[in-house]
């Protein structure tokens, strides 16, 4: 009896665990390729919101990358991290989507905000 109940506690503390996952209720997808599309800096800051507030690292941008890859029909890599010599300095990431019938590339500017988390600075 005590190892049914061994092994109940263990699958229920494994499966409270939280998840660094994002869902795509997190953000919504044709908002972000709209933004994207139109150029739009604010709009992709409104589209990825929840995932712009993490601390500005490698670390933080390739799992952003990661996030809209896995969650979105769009190609995100991080092509360079703080690679532009501005100050502070910026990093850059690629989004690949279909636009209408050919398949576009984006490049995005990231840099840190006031309070080190992502923000987004232009689209290329």
């Amino acid at each position: 009896m005590k190892y049914l109940f061994a092994l109940l506690f263990a699958v229920g503390a494994i499966s409270c665990k939280k998840s660094n996952a994002v869902t795509t209720s997190s953000f919504n997808c044709d908002s972000l390729k709209e933004a994207v599309s139109a150029k739009n800096v604010a709009g992709v800051q409104l589209a990825l919101a929840d995932l712009l507030n993490r601390n500005y690292s490698n670390e933080k941008l390739d799992e952003l990358a990661t996030d809209i890859s896995s969650n979105c029909d769009i190609t995100a890599i991080l092509k360079c991290f703080d690679c532009i010599k501005t100050n502070p300095a910026q990093s850059e990431m690629s989004l690949s989507f279909v636009v209408g019938d050919p398949v576009r590339q984006f490049v995005l500017d990231l840099a840190p905000s006031a309070t080190n988390t992502i923000e987004v600075i232009s689209i290329n």
